[in-house]
């Protein structure tokens, strides 16, 4: 019955918060239990239980509360792979609960911190794994604002190593791919032609990488979109170029 569901949601939401309690305590100094220092190798598991139960009974903010505090329990014992895990799960509850600027900030945080171990071409899906959830709620300005930060972040990093040209590619690829067909979506068919020759710069910036085909698509599709658009003298200068 419902009322036997919701009894049960309550019983489960009320371990979570048990768990919780429990390994917040852990976080604390205490002179009677001997702990000097956070104890997060015991806190973290409790936290990462904490936000499969919350998730389970559908309390959403309670689970992205728990899978936050987990993330930060994994980074600080060295696993940051485990740590964007735990930050898209709390991504995910937010965007679940309407909470759509808390997923965008935190599909951010989880690119910050795979760039931060120079794991960037990791960081950028991480991003464009956010884009796609926050477009598929509707929220194609907060989509759009991470495959930028995604693009310029897999821009900088061919830049410095182009000996992982071929990963780049891959991940730029689909990156600009999806920004252009949200503009185009949106009818800025202008920028997205200037998106696509962003995307030719890139790949011919990267002197390990053979470019010619990439390039010759790029071209030809900044030149349909700049038509679409009605600007023929941008569409002949590209054709030009």
């Amino acid at each position: 019955s419902i009322a036997r569901r919701e009894r049960e949601r309550d019983e489960m939401s009320e371990e979570g918060r048990k768990l919780v309690k429990k390994a917040t305590k852990l976080l604390q100094p205490s002179v009677f239990a001997m702990r000097m220092k956070p104890d997060w190798d015991q806190a973290t598991p409790l936290f990462e239980e904490a936000a499969r139960i919350f998730s389970r009974c559908r309390a959403f903010k309670d689970a992205q509360y728990s899978f936050e505090r987990a993330s930060e329990g994994q980074q600080r014992l060295g696993s940051e792979l485990h740590a964007v895990r735990h930050l898209e799960s709390a991504a995910e509850c937010a965007t679940k609960d309407k909470r759509h600027e808390d997923a965008f900030h935190l599909y951010e945080q989880g690119f910050t911190t795979f760039a931060g171990i120079g794991k960037v071409a990791m960081g950028a899906k991480v991003l464009a794994n956010g884009a796609k959830s926050l477009m598929e709620e509707g929220k194609s300005e907060l989509a759009e604002k991470l495959y930028d930060v995604a693009l310029e972040a897999v821009e900088d990093d061919g830049g410095v190593d182009s000996s992982s040209a071929g990963t780049l590619v891959l991940t730029s690829q689909d990156l600009f791919n999806s920004l252009t067909k949200i503009l185009v979506e949106s009818k800025r068919y202008e920028k997205a032609a200037a998106n696509e020759l962003r995307y030719a710069a890139f790949v011919n910036s990267l002197s390990s990488f053979n470019s010619s085909r990439s390039l010759c698509r790029a071209y030809l599709q900044a030149i349909v979109l700049n038509l679409v658009a009605g600007n023929g003298q941008e569409a002949l200068a590209t054709w030009n170029d």
